[in-house]
């Protein structure tokens, strides 16, 4: 149900602070979800995060990218926001509807052939209007640099670990 790089507005039933995450997610199996919950974050907070995933949608359009390399590159570049929003839930107590692909089709997360249903959040008005094409037009040419830079470092990490076991 849940797919990588989509984003969600779930119902949680073992809530502490949320009952309602609109989740962003790196990782999900039979069970936990994991991702961003752009709740805890402050509207300034939203609009970079939704600028780096447009940013790093088109930068990597033409090759796949995992959940685990996405939240490596988002953690680097905006670790404190991402940290105060990453979250862990138990598969058999969230439930939820797409309500973005979060990504544009063929980013690299795969296509997205499910029904998506629109919401008021300022989140996720604002990151579909980044993705019309006529709002950010930006070249692949001008994001290249930039590209090689993540596939060089990229290239010689090693994960000993799970890649969701070292987050703070």
């Amino acid at each position: 149900m849940f797919e990588t790089g989509k984003i969600y507005a779930c119902n949680y039933v073992r809530f502490k602070n949320d009952p309602t995450p609109l989740l962003m997610v790196f990782h999900a199996d039979n069970r936990h979800v994991e991702g961003l919950n752009v709740n805890y974050l402050q509207p300034h907070e939203q609009r970079v995060l939704a600028d780096l995933i447009m940013k790093y949608s088109i930068m990597f359009s033409d090759q796949p990218v995992t959940g685990k390399l996405f939240y490596g590159i988002l953690k680097r570049d905006i670790y404190p926001i991402v940290s105060k929003c990453y979250r862990k839930y138990l598969f058999s107590h969230i439930r939820g509807f797409l309500v973005s692909n979060g990504l544009r089709e063929g980013s690299g997360f795969g296509s997205f052939p499910e029904k998506v249903r629109h919401i008021g959040h300022g989140f996720v008005r604002y990151l579909e209007n980044m993705m019309r094409d006529d709002v950010m037009p930006l070249e692949k040419a001008e994001l290249a640099p930039k590209k090689e830079m993540v596939d060089k470092m990229m290239s010689g990490v090693k994960f000993t670990r799970k890649w969701w076991q070292d987050i703070i």
